[in-house]
């Protein structure tokens, strides 16, 4: 069992198309693999890939779940977190299940800021991740195109700023115009 000390790891699952679709995106602290956790069975049917360059904790599972056993403060801490996971793959499910690439984007960068945002800002929030266009369509299930061109209307529309080594997500113009709250 691994946590993420720094930098960021996908999850992918195969669509049914064969295709790669990103799932989730594990960072600081984030267990790997989540889904094997507290199961007995180790195996999983999600691929972990580096996002970025980072450092692991390695911890035998058998002797932390031991250790938060004895220890209920820290467990209390890991069901918080836990939670904290199911309401980003909520958030996630949610996103990627609006009937346009636009609203799709909007929702799905929105969660993305909301996770990994240092900003105390709540009108501009930048995500703290490198993204491409790849990465965003994978998560979307969404042509590469496709999410160029609706992220370019969104840049123009004063939605999003982003570069290659950022995105910048205007909350408060968003809220306007879908149902996620600033």
């Amino acid at each position: 069992m691994l946590f993420v000390r720094t930098g960021f790891c996908k999850v992918t699952t195969m669509a049914e198309d064969s295709s790669s679709l990103t799932i989730w995106i594990a960072g600081r602290y984030d267990a790997i693999p989540i889904e094997s956790f507290f199961l007995a069975k180790a195996q999983t049917k999600f691929e972990y890939e580096a996002l970025t360059d980072g450092t692991a904790y390695r911890l035998n599972k058998r002797h932390f779940l031991e250790y938060i056993t004895h220890n209920p403060t820290v467990f209390s801490e890991l069901a918080t977190e836990f939670s904290a996971h199911q309401e980003d793959m909520l958030r996630y499910i949610a996103g990627v299940n609006q009937s346009t690439i636009r609203d799709k984007l909007l929702h799905t960068l929105h969660s993305l800021a909301s996770r990994f945002s240092a900003s105390d800002d709540c009108n501009l929030i930048e995500i703290g991740l490198p993204l491409t266009h790849k990465d965003i369509a994978e998560m979307i299930g969404a042509a590469r195109e496709s999410v160029t061109l609706e992220l370019r209307q969104l840049k123009r529309d004063r939605l999003i700023s982003y570069s290659r080594t950022e995105f910048i997500i205007h909350t408060a113009k968003i809220a306007k115009s879908t149902q996620i709250p600033a």
